[in-house]
């Protein structure tokens, strides 16, 4: 279990390139209803992230698992993080009869994306 005052000693400045920031684990975007505290304001506040994409509530391993590698696949084809998110979760709803995909949220621009894909051969288009 990462807490934030760990993340506080490995991360001790602000993070070069500005770069989306995906935190694949348990409530990991969760906010605390009196205190603007958490993994989230760290990050996008202290660290100066373009974004930061987290789960709201506990999510089962093998979603996080398959969810996550799905979406770095995508990320790096240079597809925009929000239409990834927007069909990662219809596929979760649709083919596995799954909502928890749904908890994943996005803070930061929907349209946030590579400048170039990473993966050779792919566009965003496919």
């Amino acid at each position: 279990r990462v807490r934030l005052a760990d993340m506080r000693r490995i991360v001790t400045g602000p993070l070069s390139g500005r770069p989306l920031v995906f935190l694949n684990a348990c409530e990991g975007a969760t906010q605390d209803a009196f205190y603007y505290d958490g993994f989230m304001p760290f990050f996008i506040e202290e660290c100066g992230a373009r974004g930061f994409i987290g789960t709201e509530v506990k999510a089962p391993q093998l979603l996080a698992h398959d969810f996550a590698l799905r979406f770095l696949e995508r990320f790096g084809e240079g597809r925009p993080v929000g239409e990834i998110l927007w069909q990662l979760r219809r596929y979760y709803l649709e083919k596995h009869n799954n909502p928890l995909a749904f908890n994943y949220t996005l803070y930061g621009l929907d349209e946030v994306q590579l400048a170039r894909p990473l993966l050779v051969g792919k566009t965003p288009e496919q």
